[in-house]
Order: C-alpha cells, then structure tokens, then sequence
C-alpha cells in the first residue's frame, strides 16, 4: 500500500525521470546537428579550397612561363609567341595592351611595356578554362601599374592601401634568391585577407612571383607578382554556389574569413547576429587563411528541425501514454486496495498493510461492526444500509489518526489498526466514534445506530489476534454494557474457555498445528473443507451463544458420520477441514461423497432451543497424498472447488479437478481484467432489433446489449462478466457506463434517421436500482442526449421486482411518470404469479425464450405461450417474444396474436451505426 509520501516522491521521480530523458534526446540530437554542420562546412571549405588553388596554380603556371620566356633573345621570344615585341612596344600607345594598364605614370619604360606584351599574349593562349574570371592582374615591386589580364571591372587599389604589401613580399623574395644555392621555387605564392583602407572594400588576394633572368642564380631575380583578388561579392558567390549544389542551407551559418597573419582583419561573408552561439568551427583553406563558422542554438534546431519535432513528438506520445498508464494502474490498485463503497481499505489493500507489521510495530487492533444493521437494510432498503456503512467509515475517520488503517473485512465488519495506541486511548476513541453515530439520519427520519468492537494488542499472530478481537466484539453485543476494550483478563478469558471446551470436546485441531506437524497426516490421501454457510446469518441473528452451540452440533454430526480416527481441524470460523483415516478401499471416494453429504441432511421439524434446526452448506473433496510440500495448495485446492458450489443445492458435494484450478485462474485473471476494462474504454454496445408483427415486420425498439473484447482474455460472452461484475460491486461504474453511451448512441441514431419515438431497451442490473440516485442519473443522462422518456424501455427481471423495497419501486414510479417504460424480462421463467402480478409496475413482458425456442415441438411450451398472451391481453400491455431463429417460429407466433418479436432471424445484435432505417424497416 502507497503512502501519500511515497506516492509523491514516486510522481516526482518519474517526471524527473521523463524531463531529463528529454534533455538528453535533444541534446543528443542537437550535438549530432552540430557535428554534421561541421562537417558540411568541412565539405563545403575543400570545394572553396579547391577554386581558389585553381586559380593559384593558373598564376603559378603563367609566372614559370614569364620566368622562362623573358631572357630568350628577342627573335626567338617573336618566334615562340608568334609576335614580334619591338612592334609590338612601338604601338602600345594605341593598343589594347596600353588600354589595360591602370595608374600608369607618363611613360611606360621598354622593360614593362616587353613584360606586358609577353604577359597578354601568353593570357591569350591560355585556355578558357584556365583564365580566371575574377581580377587578375600583373604588377611590378613598385607598383607602379596593374596590367589587367581580364575584363572584370577594376577595384582602383591606390597605392597607399597598408594592407596590400605586395611590395614586402617581394623584397622578401628577392632576398631569399639573393642568398639561394639554387632557383627560387615559384610555389611561394602571396596570399592575404585585408579591407583595403581607401575604398573599404573587402578582398582576397591570392599571387605567384614572376622571375625573370634565371638562366643562372646570379643574374635572376623577381619582376613583379600575377595576383587574382576575389571582392566580397565573388567570395559571396563562390560560397552560394558552393552550399546551393550540395543542397545545404548558407544561412545556418555566420561566415567570415581569417588571414592567419592578420587576425583582426575579418572578411564577413554571411553576416548574422547570434543571440546564442557555439564554440567557432574553424578550416583551414590555403597557407594564408582560414574559413571560420559560427552557428547559433537556433541553426542546431533548424538544420534538424524535423529530427527535433518528431523526436519530441515521440517523446510526447510515451510521456502522455505513460502518464495514462500510470493513472489506469493506480486507479485500478486503488480499486483492488480501497472498499468503492466506503473508501475504507479492501481485503486485498488490507492483506498488503497487515503483510508489513510486526509485532514491534505498537499496533492495537480493533474488530468492529453496526449493530443491527441487517434491521436497517430490511427496514429502509440496502440503499440506506449503504449509507448507514458510509457513514461510519466517515465518522471512523474524523476520530482516527492519519497513521491509522480501516479495513473493509466484509459486510459490516471493519478491522481497525490503531498505532501507538493502548487500551484506554482506543476505549475513549471508539466511545466518541459510538457516540456521533446517534446522529444519522436519512430522508429526515431519524435512524438509531450503533456500533460494537472489541481490542487486542497486535502480537505477531494476526490470525489468533483476529480471533481475540473478535471474540470480545461478540462479547460485548451478548453484554451491551460490558467493556470490551479490557485486556485479556476476565472477559476474554471466560469467553476463551468456553470456546476451548467446545474445541477439547469435539477434538479440533489447529491449521498451525497441522503445519507443524506433519506427522498426523502422514499417509492419508483424503481431504475435505465443509463449509457452513448460514453460520454467519445465524450469529448475527440469534447471538453467539446459539451460533457456537449450532457449530458444536455440526461438529458432532461430522463425528458421528464420518470413520473413526478422522483428523478434525476448524480453518476459519464458519469452515472445517475434515482429514479421512488411510484406506484401501476402491470405493473410499464415493463412500465419503454420500457420508458428507448426510451431514446436511436433517430430518423435517428438527429444532435447535425455540429455532428450527438447519443445516446449511457444502463440502469439497481433494484426492491427493498429503505432504507438507503440497499442504497449502491441497487447502487452496480443496477452497476453489467449494467455491464451484456456491450456486448448487444444499449438501451438494463436489471432488476437485484440474478443470476447477484452471478455471480459477480463469476467473481470476478475469476479476483483474474486468477492472482494467472500466478504464481502457474495452467495452462497447451493440442493438438488436424488435420487430412489429402486426405491422409487417416494421421496427421502433430494440435491445442494446453490452460487449466485451479483451486484449487479454479475447471476446468474453456477456453471461460471463455481467454476474461477475455482479458479484464484485463493478455493475454499478458498468452500469453507469451502458446508460450514458446508450443515450449517446440512440440519440446519433435517431439523428440518422430512426423514427423519433424510437424505444431503446436497457438491461437494469438490482444494483443499479439499489443506488439511491439511479432515476435522477438517466433523467440527466436522457436530458444531456435531448431525448425522451418514451424513447427508454428499462428491462427488469420479475424476481427483481418481487423482491424490491419501497425504494425502488419510488424511483420506477418517477421513471414512469416521465414516459420511461418498464418490460419484465425473462417472464415465466421464475415466479409468474397473479397474486402479485397485478400490484407491480410495468408496461411491457418478454416471455423467456425457452418456451419460444420448444413453441412447434412441444405442446406444454404453446400452452405456456398462450397462458402469457392471454395475460397480456387482460393487462393490457404488448408481450415480446425472444430468441426467434427461424420464419416458422416467427409465423406461429403471430398466428398467435404476439405483437412483438425479437431473435437472429430478423437481426443479429450489431454496432449502432451499422443499422439504416428504410422507411420504416431497419436494414
């Protein structure tokens, strides 16, 4: 059992739980988002890298071929160019080359004017794809003139710009040919990132140096440098193209470019303010410069912004289910663990506590019940007895402490659990309970309760401390005025010895001793468990005096019915286990079957003091060697197949089976499912059409009927889980279910089309009648859904009519006075008596479907048949027949002068929505 505390810390660990699972999935996500941008950029960096070594190596390449063809004698530099230089030169002042030369001074001197004809004619026999198309050009260590070597638009470099130092690089060239043993490899090449200080304007120059006269080490030296500058608007191209073809997106970064030299001159390429940006993805791109990448947590998000949504998405979906999981499991151990009635704990919730103490837990246990309250069932209804209960369980709780348990034991029987609690502590709480008891009441009319208890200290054996307890309750009902709450002196004592002699008298041992002692049932293989079933009504009604002398006679029929040397042991205090003597007799079996089954048989007017004398019960039978290994499951064993005869006559007797454990398990698996089922939403309706005979088959009712598909179980028949909810109180939140979707589907139906005075049938469990607000809750329900009361037929069994009290037959009446009709179902079947008949309130009967199903093969089911018709005719209200399969029946029937009708011949029940109304035939 959860306490508040643990269920909280419980709540906040799965939701500390689920938000960290959900920080780590995105920042995983978000990390594997960064890697990959990394990458990219990486990707994206090499092809960059690769345009511009291109163009490197373009200069480099035409540098060589400068160096080469400078020195040769001028005829064979006219022989290799195809050009002859002195004229060349001697026309330059109107030539194409003069046009290319910018900031040229006001004479051009021979040597320049050689290098730039040179210069053009080899950049004219280069290739296309070898020209550059971004600013190439040729100049001198002065600087003196640019020769243009292609068309683009010049940048107008003035020649104070500090961050073009072409001139240092080549003075630092020219001194290192100076000092070299050999010729100056022209794979040095300038390369900078600089904003030129006149214009503003942001550029990459990449160069080679041009040496000329290097026929020999001495006289070569270096003439100037082809350099290509790449503005800002050609590095913004060359990067869109670049992302655009591999299909990534530029402006997930925050681009610039670095010269290594000159850190503090940034070329920014994609410029984007960051709110929150992550550590710099820098890559290198030539020996000059570098690329560096910022992204901000928002680009992270975006470049996987699909991975983030469904991921979270995801995350979402198991975060909601798992939430729903845990409300559905908790409600259903809240279910299993707390009485639906009371709120006090169930015998399930109670066996979990009791299972935790010891007997150093200071515990002072309390057995507890209301005095006469079968009186007040009978008197005002179960309805008030429920009430009745409730209210104790509430006034219990205003008076106990948080730490103290209530447990539901079963009827009115509450086990209380007090801790660090003595005697006169628990009397005065138990006093003050008794005392605010006096003031129920119920519909304004004053109702007498109270309640009697009795006190043990908690040892360590719940089952003899139970007993202790209990004892003293029942003492203190047989002596109203006696304090119950002694400790075990005198009145436990009395009571103890009573009961001692009793059990020395009739020999009976204990389960413990049986346990212990293996050896008294060494070598039998016969087991039985008789259980007394009115003994319980009996104590309650006629004391504990005549319950104990009513036990003592059982016990003596037992001895004197059964063989010598039976071993005799009380398991619970209406339940006795028998153990037969050794036999080999081949028909030891069938000889105890009828021996205990003699047992419940007295003989008419046998009388017990002022009482007739009724044996009331029935006994199972386990066949097995007994030894201590298997002892505990024989008991289980020997208990579910007495369970098997809760329903069967009196004395019947029943030996064990493996079909009964199965079956067990079965219906227990069942129990736990029915529960869940509430909560999965596992149910759903389904109708079935009753048809008019007298109007040709026509429709305007049917029956809605309830299903279940399990994910567990499969399909289970109604006839299974109807008497089950039953048994366990689940018929009422089942109930409640079927009324309220039942108004919801007949209210879409007639919206589909169905007559408007549709009359939709609705099984009513007892239970449900019982709730003292069962008119009220379908008068909402129809209210909500807009529909009538002569759209509702509630079908009643005739024996639940019978037995029902005054407050049931209130909430039928205000149901029909609403219109709200009443069938009685199942007529003929139980009752069917017109001593009664004419003074219960219906409208409608439905004879039961084994005289339908026998209507042409045998004559007592048409005469029962007719005997109803006839009894409905004198009533004045329509009988339905059921369970028609086939037209003969259906013929007969009408034949007969039956109204109504209803079977698989003209509809098998099916989904609301998968009937369509035809005029007035349903389809």
């Amino acid at each position: 059992m959860k306490t508040r505390k643990y269920s909280n810390i419980e709540k906040l660990a799965y939701a500390v739980f689920l938000f960290s699972t959900i920080i780590v999935v995105n920042l995983s996500i978000g990390f594997i988002s960064y890697v990959g941008l990394e990458k990219n950029l990486q990707i994206i960096s090499a092809d960059i890298s690769d345009i511009l070594n291109k163009n490197i190596e373009d200069n480099k390449s035409l540098a060589n071929a400068l160096g080469y063809e400078i020195p040769l004698p001028e005829n064979q530099i006219n022989h290799q160019l195809g050009v002859d230089i002195n004229k060349e030169i001697q026309s330059s002042k109107d030539s194409a080359y003069h046009r290319k030369i910018h900031f040229s001074p006001k004479e051009i001197n021979k040597e320049d004017s050689k290098v730039a004809v040179i210069i053009m004619t080899l950049w004219n026999n280069l290739s296309a794809e070898s020209k550059s198309k971004y600013w190439t050009y040729y100049t001198n260590k002065e600087r003196k003139h640019y020769f243009l070597l292609n068309s683009s638009e010049f940048m107008h470099y003035k020649d104070d710009s500090p961050n073009l130092k072409i001139s240092d690089f080549i003075e630092r060239l020219s001194s290192k040919l100076n000092t070299a043993k050999g010729f100056l490899a022209s794979d040095n090449f300038y390369s900078n990132v600089y904003v030129d200080a006149m214009t503003g304007l942001p550029t990459i120059t990449v160069g080679a140096p041009v040496i000329i006269n290097n026929v020999n080490i001495e006289s070569a030296k270096i003439m100037g440098v082809i350099v290509t500058d790449y503005t800002l608007d050609d590095l913004d191209s060359i990067f869109k193209n670049a992302f655009m073809e591999k299909g990534l997106d530029i402006s997930l970064y925050s681009l610039s470019i670095k010269s290594k030299k000159q850190d503090e001159v940034p070329l920014q390429i994609n410029k984007v303010d960051r709110v929150i940006t992550l550590p710099e993805i820098k890559v290198g791109v030539t020996d000059g410069f570098y690329i560096c990448g910022h992204v901000g947590v928002a680009d992270v998000v975006k470049n996987s912004i699909w991975l983030f949504v469904i991921s979270n998405i995801i995350m979402l979906i198991f975060t909601v289910a798992f939430r729903n999981a845990y409300i559905r499991t908790n409600r259903a151990l809240h279910r299993l663990s707390y009485d639906s009635l009371t709120n006090a704990l169930s015998r399930e919730g109670g066996d979990i506590v009791l299972g935790t103490l010891s007997a150093s837990d200071d515990i002072m246990m309390v057995v507890a019940d209301l005095d006469n309250f079968k009186n007040i069932n009978d008197s005002y209804g179960h309805h008030v007895g429920d009430l009745a209960l409730k209210y104790f369980v509430d006034t219990l709780h205003v008076n106990l402490r948080a730490t103290d348990k209530i447990i539901r034991m079963g009827g009115d029987e509450f086990l209380l659990l007090l801790a660090k609690c003595d005697h006169s502590v628990a009397e005065n709480t138990l006093k003050s309970v008794g005392a605010q008891l006096q003031h129920f009441s119920y519909d304004e009319v004053s109702i007498p309760l109270s309640c009697s208890y009795g006190l043990h200290k908690f040892t360590g054996d719940f089952s003899d401390d139970y007993q202790n307890a209990d004892l003293k309750l029942y003492e203190m009902k047989r002596n109203p005025g006696r304090n119950s709450a002694l400790p075990a002196g005198s009145s436990l004592s009395e009571m103890s010895s009573q009961t001692h002699e009793d059990t020395a008298a009739s020999n009976l041992l204990t389960l413990d001793e049986l346990r212990k002692h293996p050896e008294y049932y060494a070598g039998r293989s016969l087991l039985a468990m008789l259980h007394l079933s009115n003994y319980s009504s009996l104590k309650s009604l006629l004391g504990v005096e005549y319950s104990r002398a009513h036990m003592a006679y059982f016990i003596s029929r037992i001895k004197k019915t059964l063989p010598d040397n039976i071993l005799l042991c009380r398991e619970r205090s209406d339940t006795l286990i028998v153990i037969f003597p050794p036999s080999h007799l081949p028909d030891q079996l069938n000889v105890g079957q009828q021996q205990l089954s003699e047992i419940f048989t007295l003989h008419e007017g046998a009388q017990m003091g002022n009482h007739e004398l009724r044996i009331v019960g029935s006994a199972s039978m386990v066949e097995e060697e007994l030894i201590p290994e298997r002892f505990n499951e024989i008991l289980l064993n020997a208990g579910i197949a007495l369970h098997h005869l809760r329903e069967k006559e009196n004395g019947a007797v029943t030996l064990f089976t493996s079909e009964m454990h199965e079956e067990g398990l079965h219906q227990i698996l069942l129990h736990e499912q029915l529960r869940l089922a509430l909560d999965g939403d596992e149910f759903h309706l389904v109708m079935q059409p009753i048809i008019n005979l007298e109007k040709g088959n026509t429709c305007r009712e049917g029956e809605c009927l309830v299903r279940w598909n399990s994910p567990v179980l499969g399909f289970v028949p109604p006839d299974k889980f109807i008497s089950l909810a039953e048994e366990t109180g689940l018929m009422i939140p089942l109930g409640e279910w079927i009324v309220e979707n039942a108004c919801k589907q007949l209210a879409a139906f007639i919206s589909r089309g169905a007559p408007e005075d549709f009359k939709l049938h609705i099984n009513i469990s007892p239970l449900q009648l019982q709730q003292q607000n069962f008119a009220q809750s379908l008068l909402e329900s129809m209210k909500s859904h807009e529909l009538l009361g002569k759209n509702i037929c509630l079908e009643i069994t005739e024996g639940m009519l019978l037995e029902s009290n005054d407050h049931i037959l209130a909430q039928l009446t205000r149901l029909r006075d609403t219109g709200v009709t009443i069938s009685l179902d199942d007529f003929g079947s139980g009752y069917s008596s017109l001593s009664y008949l004419h003074t219960l309130p219906f409208d409608q009967l439905k004879i039961d479907r084994q005289f339908v199903n026998n209507l042409l093969t045998d004559s007592r089911s048409e005469s029962v048949v007719d005997s109803v018709l006839t009894l409905s005719r004198n009533f004045n209200v329509p009988l339905v027949a059921e369970g028609i399969e086939d037209n003969e029946t259906g013929e007969k029937l009408r034949t007969m002068g039956c109204q109504l009708a209803q079977g698989y011949f003209y509809g098998r029940p099916q989904p609301f929505d998968s009937w369509t109304f035809s005029g007035d035939r349903l389809v």
